[in-house]
């Protein structure tokens, strides 16, 4: 038998808002979505390395997450970019593996620092 446009609109909508809050906090919890990415004090947590840089002649690198760099204790360089020094190629080695297994970081930094430094990295399974 043919249902109407009204009778289709309503079967359509017979979700209700606690279905809907369930759905996606079941996503939530699989992973499906990062959960509390940002920025803030001295860290960013559960970011993803959306960036790696460096130029020619030097050893340097910075880097840029998915996070709000602005709302760290210390002053990113453009706004967005916390500077590596020369001396971590560990740290770049960490950040480039989590940047190519799309795995999220928490980026410690030196306090006040300015242009922010880098202090530790971590990776998590």
């Amino acid at each position: 038998m043919f249902r109407s446009k009204r009778q289709k609109s309503r079967a359509n909508s017979n979700r209700s808002p606690s279905f809907v809050f369930y759905v996606a906090f079941l996503l939530t919890a699989l992973g499906a979505s990062p959960s509390w990415a940002e920025c803030g004090g001295g860290f960013c947590s559960n970011v993803y390395v959306e960036q790696l840089y460096t130029y020619s002649g030097s050893a340097n690198f910075w880097l840029r997450t998915t996070g709000t760099e602005t709302l760290l204790n210390c002053t990113p360089d453009s706004g967005v970019f916390l500077h590596v020094a020369s001396s971590s190629k560990e740290m770049f080695a960490l950040l480039l593996a989590a940047q190519l297994a799309d795995k999220v970081v928490v980026v410690r930094i030196v306090e006040g620092s300015n242009p922010c430094a880098v202090s530790w990295v971590t990776l998590d399974r």
